[in-house]
């Protein structure tokens, strides 16, 4: 399985789109270094849970779209605090609203491990689905557009029973470096991929569009992206 998933990386490694994420730890970030090192895309962590807002999220956020780096805010996930719907409505006020200019990718909520290893914040699975529908439901209604998930294999197939069922939102898969482990739930393949927990000198975490720069424009503006064909390339 991992000798196939390297040939097919291999395989759209041409058609690959570079890109970061970032949050509050990186502060100021310096955006022209970002343009220069050949990111096209930024996702900014603007929220977590229900009580706090990155500091520096406008200068991050406003400054990556002045250097015409397409970019979308991100959600920190603390399902043991309050429901989806809450937390959907805590991103959407604090910067997660998607706008159709070209430049705004629909927000991402992201699920990682709980606090003091309770992986799933003490939610069962059958709960877990329930919140991250939650979370949809209420983003989705307010922007017509589905939020991206970001996750790890490890953490969707122990938390939420490897469900299917948000098989059409667009996955942002967390695999350092080797992309090794394989595509949870319903999905076919992932759109976003965190190849790389630290690039350095302030630039946050490296990402991956699974596409043309083309696409992701397009994925900017319209409700989802283009099928893959089997070379990675958009058909």
């Amino acid at each position: 399985m991992r000798r196939i998933l390297a040939i097919l990386l291999c395989a759209s490694a041409a058609y690959a789109t570079q890109g970061i994420d970032v949050t509050e730890s990186q502060g100021n970030v310096d955006w022209k270094a970002v343009a220069a090192a050949g990111k096209r895309f930024a996702y900014i962590m603007a929220t977590r849970g229900i009580d706090h807002v990155n500091s520096f999220f406008s200068q991050q956020y406003d400054g990556a779209a002045h250097r015409h780096i397409i970019r979308g805010s991100v959600h920190y996930a603390e399902p043991n605090r309050s429901t989806g719907a809450e937390q959907a409505t805590y991103f959407l006020s604090n910067g997660g609203e998607w706008r159709n200019d070209g430049y705004t990718l629909p927000g991402a909520v992201m699920f990682e491990n709980g606090p003091s290893g309770d992986t799933c914040w003490g939610l069962g699975p059958d709960a877990m689905v329930a919140w991250v529908a939650d979370f949809s439901t209420t983003y989705s209604t307010r922007t017509g557009r589905l939020p991206v998930i970001y996750t790890s294999n490890d953490w969707w197939v122990q938390c939420t029973a490897n469900t299917a069922t948000f098989s059409e939102h667009v996955l942002w898969i967390a695999d350092y470096y080797d992309m090794s482990d394989p595509v949870p739930g319903g999905w076919t393949f992932y759109w976003l991929w965190q190849s790389e927990r630290d690039l350095g000198n302030g630039l946050g975490a490296g990402d991956i569009w699974n596409s043309e720069y083309n696409d992701l424009v397009a994925f900017a503006k319209g409700p989802s992206p283009v099928p893959l064909d089997s070379s990675g390339k958009s058909e």
